[in-house]
């Protein structure tokens, strides 16, 4: 920074019109120019601060040096100056230290000072002020941030959940006593945003470390129109005898209703969100709708059922059953022929169709 940008700002913030003479002929270009240390100084609105002076090495020997000031207070040994500041309570310009080169010019340097007050309250609203949305929509999110100083170094985050919508570096504004500020975010309503939480933080940048205001939670309501859980559209082909299940559970919000519509003649009405079958025969063949409703909108699912005949089985079944039919009768006959054998039975016609004579035999006393 040049000797004349240091006097006229020293001139416009600290009032001292009577020190013009002294930068009148100011010699930018001194080779033993005064050193702060620190260089840089961030100080807390309200807290105490100090740096110290080290006007020269040996070129300011046995001449006028001191410090310039709007605060505080000055201890000078030799060519060391100490600055220090009970309480900041006040917005000063920066201090000046500085050694006289001639008459009408001097040799200076100008402590970096940052006064920094971390803001009062962040809050995070809505501009619809309403937090129930609907998805699709486009919202507005607000984060006020409230007495906070210098401008220049916030950066205004809004966040939802850990995503950040908006990000905001205000380095163009040159207000340095503590100001409100407001920065704002548009998006649209998704269904994750439902119950999620929106917050926001004013961030200082200030060394050594960086300050950070948080807003508490906001979390909205966003109503969205139902969505089936896995549940897809198309044509279901089935076997006589198969089991059937149609799922058409779905979430939203509001909760949805589900509802059917059924073109099959063995189903008549239904009600719920799964549609079973344990065994399904050829009547149940037809279209399968469910819709899904609330307030923001309806979803819409079709099944095309077709239920087959297997004459394969029905083949195996017929042989089956016609080769049990003969085994058992089979099994019948052997059965009565066994019977008529064991009892000594015989049919008269044969008697007579046999070339054998029967002589009959008389009966033995027992």
């Amino acid at each position: 920074m040049s000797c004349l940008s240091i006097f006229l700002a020293f001139l416009s913030l600290s009032g001292f019109l009577g020190k013009f003479y002294m930068f009148a002929n100011c010699d930018g270009n001194c080779a033993d120019k005064p050193v702060f240390s620190p260089p840089r100084l961030f100080v807390e609105f309200g807290s105490s601060a100090s740096a110290t002076c080290y006007v020269c090495r040996h070129a300011c020997l046995n001449k006028h040096s001191s410090l310039e000031k709007s605060i505080g207070r000055k201890e000078q040994n030799g060519t060391t100056i100490l600055w220090t500041v009970d309480k900041m309570d006040r917005w000063p310009t920066n201090p000046l230290c500085y050694y006289n080169i001639g008459n009408k010019s001097q040799c200076s340097s100008v402590l970096h000072l940052t006064v920094y007050q971390s803001p009062t309250k962040v809050e995070l609203s809505f501009r619809s002020k309403n937090e129930t949305m609907v998805e699709g929509q486009q919202y507005t999110a607000e984060c006020y941030v409230e007495k906070v100083a210098p401008v220049k170094l916030l950066t205004v985050t809004i966040y939802q959940g850990s995503n950040v919508l908006r990000q905001h570096h205000l380095q163009k504004n040159t207000e340095k006593k503590p100001t409100n500020i407001t920065v704002t975010a548009d998006f649209n309503a998704t269904k994750e945003m439902d119950r999620a939480n929106f917050w926001c933080a004013g961030q200082l940048d200030v060394e050594p470390r960086k300050k950070t205001t948080k807003s508490d939670f906001v979390t909205p309501t966003v109503f969205y129109k139902p969505q089936f859980n896995g549940t897809s559209s198309g044509t279901i082909t089935l076997t006589v005898g198969d089991p059937l299940h149609l799922n058409c559970s779905a979430e939203g919000n509001p909760t949805p209703s589900v509802t059917w519509n059924i073109s099959s003649t063995a189903i008549t009405t239904f009600e719920g969100d799964v549609l079973s079958v344990d065994s399904v025969t050829t009547e149940h063949t037809g279209q399968y709708i469910c819709s899904a409703n609330n307030t923001v909108g309806r979803t819409i699912a079709e099944f095309n059922v077709d239920i087959q005949v297997n004459y394969k089985i029905i083949i195996i079944a017929a042989v089956a059953a016609f080769a049990a039919v003969v085994t058992l009768g089979v099994v019948i006959v052997s059965i009565h022929y066994y019977k008529l054998n064991r009892t000594g039975m015989y049919n008269l016609k044969d008697v007579f169709r046999s070339r054998t004579q029967h002589i009959a035999l008389p009966d033995r006393e027992l």
